[in-house]
């Protein structure tokens, strides 16, 4: 059977916890595995190497700094790469809103999928000519979990808020516009839905009904 490799980060981390005074085992094993270890901890091969005849309690605390310093890149760079998904997810949710008289009918896959990507973004604000109705990230995050248990989810914004419907209209939630805290606006990811197109005028009578078939349910 072939033996599995074994990862030199976790073994370092495992050494990390109880370093011997007096020993050099971090040196020696940072010089046995300099050229795996250095881009993780952000350093080169030969400073790695250097520490080979230094004690543990010297070279622990320097360790520890560093991987405390990697992580914090590795956050920060996975925190730059969500808002970078939402951003290009919330011009696509834009653009391809489809309009009805009942309001802007929204690409659930996008708003309750890479829209909310950015876990610093409060509220996301769903923006059209005449209004914009903003809508606690957190609350669509919530929601996530009815695409799983449902099909047919569906979604529409309007002046009076975001809509959610399931079940052919049976089920739904009805989100009222929020009011963004001018220390919040930082924290605000807006989706610019594209403009209407001019359409016929809609006859009269029209209904719940005619909505849902428009977003794709059988009434």
């Amino acid at each position: 059977m072939k033996r599995s490799r074994r990862d030199p980060l976790r073994d370092l981390q495992q050494l990390l916890r109880v370093p011997e005074e007096g020993a050099c085992n971090l040196g020696s094993f940072l010089f046995t595995h300099a050229d795996a270890l250095a881009p993780a901890l952000g350093s080169t091969p030969d400073d790695l190497r250097a520490s080979v005849d230094m004690p543990d309690e010297l070279v622990a605390p320097r360790v520890r700094a560093r991987l405390v310093r990697r992580r914090e890149l590795d956050q920060e760079r996975k925190a730059q790469e969500d808002a970078e998904v939402a951003v290009r997810a919330a011009t696509a949710l834009g653009a391809t809103v489809r309009w009805t008289e009942h309001g802007a009918v929204l690409d659930t896959d996008l708003l309750f999928g890479d829209v909310l990507a950015d876990r610093q973004t409060k509220y996301i604000s769903l923006k059209g000519e005449d209004f914009t109705t903003a809508i606690e990230r957190d609350t669509l995050a919530r929601t996530v979990m009815l695409r799983r248990t449902f099909l047919d989810v569906a979604a529409y914004v309007d002046a009076e808020g975001l809509h959610v419907r399931w079940r052919g209209g049976r089920g739904g939630f009805n989100w009222k516009p929020r009011f963004v805290a001018p220390s919040d606006r930082e924290r605000v990811l807006t989706v610019d839905l594209q403009p209407r197109v001019p359409a016929a005028v809609p006859r009269p009578g029209a209904w719940l009904g005619d909505l849902l078939q428009e977003m794709g349910f059988a009434v």
